[in-house]
């Protein structure tokens, strides 16, 4: 969930394999039994989590971006935890159009991707990317899940600048929902290798992002115009970037270039949009200033 504060997935990695008994040196008959069932137990929580999070590995950027944003989610309870919690946040770098367009602060395009406003709001999104993300990581490579990511994120926080002018905004949805965008690009792409599975795949995904839209537009101080910005970026992004190593389809370079040139519109047009079209200045309250005030 990316909220306003009013103020087919590739392979499943296997489990790794291990020694069988014989293979370990010196190992007396006493201590056998008791390898044995370590090992099993090791394979049984690697399965687990294989089940949760397929593809899970602390060897990739997924992993360490959601140790980062839980950091961050403490550092901001312990900067101001009680009632200024929204001008903690505003410090560490949510989203704040007048801030950006004013201010020049443009790294609030990226930041407000590490910032969670309760430990509801974290758990979902971030157990969320979780599961989709690192099999996305393993189809992608790390520098092309790198912009992904923080791409769309970055496109979530402009469409919501031009929605919700005076609203500070935070939360990782943006890029979650440019994950699931750039899984549906996914599907678009290998349709015709996935065979039976894809139409399961399919109603999964759409399934999903209903679910998530409902959500959206049903509970208050939920974005969703992120969710939007983010799920449009994701998908024309996936188009561009995901890579087709076998059988390519006909239309793959024209697709490619669509991709490619509907991403860079969709920034040039939503910038342009902040920087010219609304008067952030006269519209909206300077959260610096308010913030500044209770210190």
């Amino acid at each position: 969930r990316r909220w306003e504060i009013n103020s087919a997935p590739a392979f499943v990695s296997m489990p790794p394999n291990f020694r069988t008994l014989r293979d370990l040196p010196q190992t007396n008959e006493r201590a056998a039994p008791l390898l044995g069932a370590q090992r099993s137990s090791s394979r049984s929580t690697e399965s687990c989590v294989a089940f949760f999070f397929p593809g899970f590995s602390i060897k990739t950027l997924l992993f360490w971006i959601t140790i980062a944003q839980v950091i961050m989610f403490f550092v901001s309870l312990y900067i101001k935890p009680y009632a200024y919690f929204s001008c903690s946040l505003y410090v560490l770098g949510a989203k704040d159009a007048r801030s950006i367009v004013v201010d020049y602060q443009l790294w609030r395009f990226f930041t407000p991707i590490f910032l969670h406003s309760s430990p509801t709001h974290i758990a979902f999104n971030l157990l969320s990317q979780l599961q989709i993300g690192f099999m996305l990581e393993q189809t992608l490579g790390h520098w092309r899940f790198f912009v992904v990511y923080f791409l769309t994120g970055a496109a979530g926080t402009a469409f919501s600048c031009l929605v919700f002018h005076c609203n500070i905004g935070i939360g990782a949805s943006s890029s979650l929902f440019g994950l699931l965008g750039c899984q549906m690009a996914y599907l678009r792409l290998y349709w015709s290798k996935l065979g039976p599975a894809r139409m399961m795949l399919l109603i999964t995904l759409i399934m999903l992002l209903i679910m998530n839209f409902i959500f959206s537009f049903t509970f208050d101080n939920v974005d969703y115009a992120a969710h939007i910005g983010g799920l449009f970026t994701g998908f024309t992004m996936g188009l561009a970037l995901i890579p087709v190593t076998e059988s390519p389809p006909t239309w793959l370079e024209k697709g490619r270039l669509i991709g490619s040139l509907t991403t860079l519109g969709y920034f040039v047009l939503t910038i342009c949009l902040m920087f010219l079209a609304v008067d952030y200045k006269s519209e909206c309250v300077s959260t610096a200033a308010y913030c500044a005030y209770f210190d």
